[in-house]
């Protein structure tokens, strides 16, 4: 099992990045978030998650082990598999899904890409008292690293990658970046993901 990457970033995408190691590269996928926190060209971090299925093999990528953990506690609910559980981590922080859970919040929940109100119910069920030590740790997870403020383009390349309209990406981004002024990239992304969800 490969644990972690350390090594010099050698290409970052939309939804994932190389990180090589010993002069070989390996491809992972990332939220927003981590990604923001990897410059290009330099020595970057991440915890991995190797996913092993019938035809492939694919590791995720995390900037913190609170991301790594609440990835594979998600996955533990029927139905939600490593594409959603990411996903989810795209949309809110773990102390966010914590919250939702813990409030039995499945409107939240909702404004998460491919979770509709079964899975949200489904969720608060499965979930239920076992994540609350994402809420209590909420405070160290987000003062971990030091974010990187704007990427509005970012933000709105992300939403078309996620399948959103250029016009509607442009909007939530705007919006996200009006109500959220200098904050970081995966935060401005995750607000506009929750703002397009209450549009549905």
């Amino acid at each position: 099992m490969i644990a972690s990457l350390h090594g010099e970033v050698v290409a970052k995408s939309l939804t994932g990045g190389v990180i090589e190691c010993g002069g070989v590269g390996y491809e992972f996928l990332a939220t927003a978030a981590t990604l923001a926190e990897l410059p290009l060209g330099e020595d970057g971090r991440v915890l991995t998650t190797m996913v092993i299925g019938e035809k492939f093999v694919t590791l995720y990528g995390f900037a913190h082990d609170s991301e790594r953990t609440m990835f594979s506690q998600l996955q533990g609910v029927q139905g939600l598999g490593p594409k959603l559980a990411l996903a989810c981590l795209n949309t809110y922080s773990p102390s966010e899904i914590a919250v939702a859970v813990a409030n039995d919040d499945k409107k939240t929940l909702q404004a998460i890409p491919g979770v509709g109100a079964r899975m949200a119910a489904k969720m608060t069920a499965v979930l239920d008292g076992k994540l609350n030590e994402f809420i209590d740790s909420s405070a160290a997870t987000s003062s971990a690293a030091e974010p990187v403020t704007g990427g509005s383009e970012t933000v709105v390349a992300a939403l078309v990658q996620l399948g959103f309209d250029e016009d509607s990406a442009n909007h939530a981004a705007a919006w996200s970046e009006e109500s959220n002024p200098g904050g970081d990239t995966g935060t401005n992304l995750r607000h506009a993901l929750q703002y397009l969800g209450k549009k549905k």
